[in-house]
């Protein structure tokens, strides 16, 4: 199954407004998977994926759409035989969008729509049949009518990724005794900056690594650093730099395979419970922080994206004010090496729930703040980072 978030496509193909609509999405979120119940066009041939339909009991569509991460549903008129799975979807919280005027269906499924699609003689007809105002656009030009949809695809957290009922009890429930003693003795927290540079040695100059071409430049490795931070784990034996100090990540599969004495980093509280409830039985202690309680990250500034861990680690990274600071691999998909060293297959892209200009924004506004020495290393965001020094009057290694 492709990895990243997911539109269902439900369609005969005669509406060709929804197929026009799919094809922009794959080419504004080159991320995103396009699943289809039916044989894709022709067109999407090698972005667009055939699935089967799922059995239409709720536990079962619950764990389909779940497994999928569907963000949307673009869905024709008609709605045949789907029934059980748009009102599961949108018991979710998925965004349904139709297509055409929804007929024979009654007026609380066809509330249900999130955006509905119609030429604009039909808006009186769909009004009566009970499709929200709001949710109704006539005729809309292509740009307006992704616009109205990206943002049910960028929203923070996947409608069908959340937690199901039990996991958010437990969530819970690890927060309470009996079972806080449980989690302590697995995970130990760093509630401050002070804390976490305490537990750092207090470094004088931090390394960020990215996981973009630039983190891979032979220079990199040769740089003197007190503190090394980096994303994720597909740098795992593939460089000298694979002994971070700090590792920022939301994936299980990094805190299982990244076993040497180290601190995680989340981006915030809800995320850090639900990975311990995950790994609460492996045999390992852990230590952590999050954004969220070190405060060093307006999650707000992000809305409706959310930031990537690169920018959180670049935040953390300032706020710990080091006396100089070293960036690299933070190339915003716009490296022409290809977004990740070794990964030709990976699409040179922001997943749909980052942006690459709100992150460029975020990370320059950082550094700019950041009253130390600044070194970065990669065209992508060098570039950027001079232009922002230029124009200010100040040279961009720093004060």
């Amino acid at each position: 199954m492709p990895r990243g978030r997911g539109v269902l496509v439900i369609d005969d193909g005669a509406t060709a407004d929804l197929q026009s609509l799919a094809a922009a999405i794959t080419s504004a979120f080159p991320r995103i998977n396009l699943y289809y119940l039916t044989q894709p066009p022709e067109y999407l041939r090698g972005k667009a994926h055939r699935v089967a339909p799922p059995w239409p009991w709720p536990s079962v569509l619950r764990r389909y759409l779940r497994r999928l991460k569907i963000q949307a549903i673009l869905v024709q008129g008609a709605w045949d035989g789907a029934d059980a799975l748009l009102r599961t979807a949108a018991e979710m919280g998925i965004a349904l969008v139709g297509f055409g005027l929804p007929s024979g269906r009654p007026p609380e499924r066809i509330r249900e729509l999130r955006l509905c699609f119609v030429p604009g003689g039909l808006r009186d007809e769909a009004l009566a049949r009970g499709v929200d105002a709001e949710a109704l656009l006539c005729d809309p030009a292509p740009d307006e009518a992704l616009a109205r949809v990206s943002v049910a695809l960028v929203s923070a957290r996947p409608p069908g990724k959340s937690a199901h009922t039990f996991e958010q009890g437990m969530m819970r429930m690890i927060e309470h005794r009996p079972f806080r003693w449980l989690v302590a003795g697995r995970f130990t927290a760093l509630g401050s900056l002070e804390e976490l540079a305490e537990d750092l040695g207090r470094p004088a100059c931090i390394l960020c690594l990215g996981n973009g071409p630039s983190s891979e430049d032979p220079i990199v490795a040769k740089l003197p650093h007190d503190a090394l931070f980096r994303v994720n784990h597909a740098w795992l034996g593939r460089t000298p730099l694979d002994r971070p100090d700090v590792i920022f990540t939301g994936l299980r599969a990094t805190l299982q395979a990244c076993r040497f004495p180290t601190r995680f980093a989340f981006g915030t509280e809800a995320a850090a419970r639900r990975m311990m409830l995950r790994l609460i039985l492996l045999r390992r202690r852990f230590t952590y922080f999050t954004a969220e309680r070190l405060d060093c990250v307006d999650f707000d500034a992000f809305l409706p994206y959310k930031p990537t861990n690169g920018a959180i680690m670049i935040a953390t990274a300032c706020a710990l004010a080091p006396t100089e600071l070293i960036v690299a691999g933070i190339d915003l998909f716009s490296d022409p090496r290809g977004a990740y060293p070794g990964a030709g297959g990976t699409p040179n892209a922001y997943a749909a729930a980052h942006d690459r200009e709100v992150e460029a924004a975020f990370i320059l506004d950082q550094l700019a703040a950041f009253p130390g020495k600044v070194t970065v290393i990669g065209e992508a965001l060098g570039a950027r980072w001079r232009s922002r020094c230029e124009a200010r009057g100040e040279p961009p290694g720093g004060r």
